[in-house]
């Protein structure tokens, strides 16, 4: 529901090596440096998909037998895995220490994936640019819904009359797909076997898709719940435009600490999310939490 699957390698891994030629070689130092990076990315995809450490291994042989060893030697005393703000040193740099210390505490709480996430995306530097940019005009395309219980033109008066300026900076389109999905595996299989997608927010692109699944639940429903439940996805620490690298920290902070905190808010579609990776559980139930408050 809060993005779809980003395929067999996070997107944000795609691209982290880098190749050089002999004319320009880096410093030794360089080279083990981008080598700790590399390998602290793909043991963090590793423990979090244990299934595919073989065909990494494989993969790995393919091209280096020596490296492969290496970097399939996730106890091995001399590759500390790296922190966050060592993975992302252009993304981090600017955040201020307290912020520094969260980034590495969420680390430890949620996917890390969701906290590079967090940073790996278009930012504002500070109040002023956000000033500047959040009422420029943006083309907000509605289509789709002609196959549905509710028309294109009603979908475009509830973003434009009822929803910040804001808001609207971080959607680029709103359609309806005839098809059918379930839920996400890391939603658990409770919620999985009792309940279908209805609508889902891809942060990348930052569009809403509604599906098969929300035919029928009603016109109050999908303009009152649905529909701002998935417009909600995109404001969060992965999505939002608007706010700076710092903002995204302690947004995602502040909704972790409120999801594990006693007295939460508790609603039982977020309360039904169970997951044997509590990692997985609990960012996947922070990104929930915040659309449905």
């Amino acid at each position: 529901m809060s993005e779809k699957e980003q395929g067999f390698i996070p997107e944000q891994a795609q691209g982290e090596v880098v190749f050089y030629d002999s004319v320009d070689e880096p410093a030794e130092e360089e080279r083990a440096e981008n080598r700790t990076r590399i390998i602290g990315r793909i043991n963090d995809f590793i423990a979090r998909h244990p299934r595919l450490t073989k065909l990494g291994i494989a993969i790995g042989i393919t091209f280096d037998l020596g490296f492969a060893a290496e970097l399939f030697a996730l106890k091995a005393p001399d590759l500390k895995p790296p922190t966050i703000q060592e993975r992302l040193p252009n993304q981090s740099r600017t955040l201020t220490q307290e912020n520094k210390k969260a980034m590495d505490q969420l680390s430890n709480e949620v996917d890390v994936w969701e906290v590079v996430g967090a940073l790996d995306v278009q930012s504002v530097a500070n109040e002023q640019e956000r000033e500047e940019v959040r009422d420029l005009p943006r083309n907000l395309r509605i289509n789709g819904f002609e196959k549905f219980d509710i028309s294109n033109e009603t979908i475009k008066a509830i973003i434009d009359q009822t929803l910040p300026k804001g808001f609207r900076r971080n959607i680029s389109s709103v359609t309806y797909r005839d098809y059918a999905a379930p839920l996400s595996e890391r939603y658990g299989m409770n919620l999985r076997q009792s309940s279908q997608e209805a609508a889902r927010a891809d942060s990348r692109d930052k569009s809403i898709q509604v599906i098969q699944g929300a035919k029928g639940t009603g016109k109050s429903w999908i303009a009152n719940e649905l529909l701002i439940h998935e417009i909600f996805h995109l404001q969060d620490w992965q999505s939002n435009s608007l706010l700076t690298a710092d903002e995204r920290i302690e947004l995602l902070k502040k909704v972790v600490d409120r999801v594990i905190s006693s007295d939460r808010y508790k609603s039982s579609y977020v309360e039904g999310i169970k997951n044997a990776n509590k990692h997985s559980e609990l960012t996947a139930k922070s990104g929930e939490y915040f659309a449905e408050i």
